[in-house]
């Protein structure tokens, strides 16, 4: 899931609890705690204002410093769009 996080970030520079939770079917309290962890290591910050969470650094750079997260996010990316790709197929028939 932080691969996904990750993406969210990386695509719309801030991430919504609600938004990730919805996308893929997960609790919202559950996709907040994993936000907490992120954060407790300097990756994102909470803006209280708008309840977004955003990186503390650039995306660009926090994915170059971890390889791992970054093939992470990629194989994510391209397995959700496969996951869109078909969900759309589907309600097009």
């Amino acid at each position: 899931m932080w691969g996904h996080i990750l993406e969210a970030l990386w695509r719309r520079g801030s991430v919504e609890a609600e938004s990730i939770a919805t996308e893929f079917e997960l609790s919202v309290r559950e996709i907040r705690s994993i936000c907490s962890e992120m954060a407790e290591l300097g990756w994102l910050e909470l803006r209280a204002e708008s309840q977004k969470w955003v990186a503390g650094e650039s995306a660009d750079e926090l994915l170059s410093s971890y390889p791992a997260l970054k093939a992470d996010v990629e194989a994510s990316g391209t397995s959700h769009r496969e996951h869109e790709s078909g969900r759309q197929e589907q309600l097009a028939h």
